[in-house]
């Protein structure tokens, strides 16, 4: 595939990534064998006035995505590649590039600029408001973060093992 990137293909995927965002869907899909998907509040739509795309239209799309030659070496050498893309005043996106059955594909989810609360989306907190969540993290890729116990709502400090037998 040619290295140079035209204005002209990113700002076709541009295109998309705002569209994506005008009508507040949360991805945006690109497959061979089908126009550019948009999923909306859970749902799959198509993007109106886009034909099915071709290996060589997600081959373009894809690689006007690529920021740099070594993310596409990278790409090449994986064929999988994951990183964030922005569109100044419209959004950042993360995305997921692939190769799948002899072409590429790939996946941008919206990040929102306001994170909005737990509670606006239905969920209650566990924690009042004046206490706070303090979780340790591992910093081990492919480990699970562990959680420290809350401390209990009759004491103010961390739960202790139970003092040692002594006979």
């Amino acid at each position: 595939m040619e290295t140079m990137v035209t204005s002209d293909e990113r700002a076709s995927l541009d295109a998309m990534l705002v569209s994506l965002v005008r009508v507040g869907g949360s991805d945006l899909h690109l497959t061979v064998g089908a126009p550019p998907t948009v999923r909306i509040n859970g749902g799959l739509r198509y993007l109106p006035g886009y034909d099915d795309l071709t290996p060589d239209d997600t081959e373009m799309l894809v690689r006007a995505a690529v920021l740099n030659e070594g993310q596409w070496k990278h790409f090449e050498q994986v064929q999988e590649l994951d990183f964030a893309y922005a569109i100044e005043g419209v959004s950042r996106f993360r995305v997921n590039l692939y190769a799948q059955r002899g072409s590429f594909g790939a996946a941008f989810r919206a990040i929102p600029h306001n994170i909005k609360p737990s509670t606006s989306s239905g969920c209650r907190s566990r924690w009042p408001a004046s206490r706070t969540c303090t979780a340790a993290w591992s910093s081990s890729p492919g480990r699970p973060a562990r959680a420290r116990r809350p401390p209990s709502r009759r004491s103010s400090t961390w739960p202790t093992a139970p003092a040692p037998r002594t006979s």
